[in-house]
């Protein structure tokens, strides 16, 4: 179950080269686009307002990136045959945020479907 308004969101949002070209300096601004100076930014973005810039400035980053690859290796036991040296201490610490993250996203995921499956909101 996602987050309301999150699937609207993500289709509208999270390709930073369309929505740059799409939408106004006055909208991005209050999603807090990561293309944006700091300074610009206005913090109003639902479904995340915890989020300090948007997830999909956040994604197209590279140490995300690999970091999600790294985490995937990871959970098959199969991290040490992706790099040739040992990974660096800011990628571990990517991988240890990015997996946190994602099994907090997952308990979310279970705990509303199990309230749902009981008959409440």
């Amino acid at each position: 179950m996602a987050r309301e308004g999150a699937v609207e969101y993500a289709r509208e949002y999270l390709n930073c080269s369309d929505c740059e070209s799409s939408k106004d300096v006055e909208t991005r601004s209050g999603m807090n686009c990561g293309r944006l100076p700091p300074e610009k930014r206005r913090p109003q973005m639902p479904p995340f307002p915890e989020a300090s810039v948007c997830p999909g400035y956040l994604i197209s980053l590279p140490l995300v990136a690999e970091a999600a690859r790294a985490l995937a290796w990871r959970r098959d036991g199969q991290l040490s045959l992706l790099y040739d040296e040992t990974p660096t201490p800011l990628l571990r610490d990517a991988v240890d945020v990015l997996d946190v993250a994602a099994k907090e996203q997952e308990r979310e995921e279970l705990r509303k479907a199990s309230e749902a499956s009981r008959g409440r909101p």
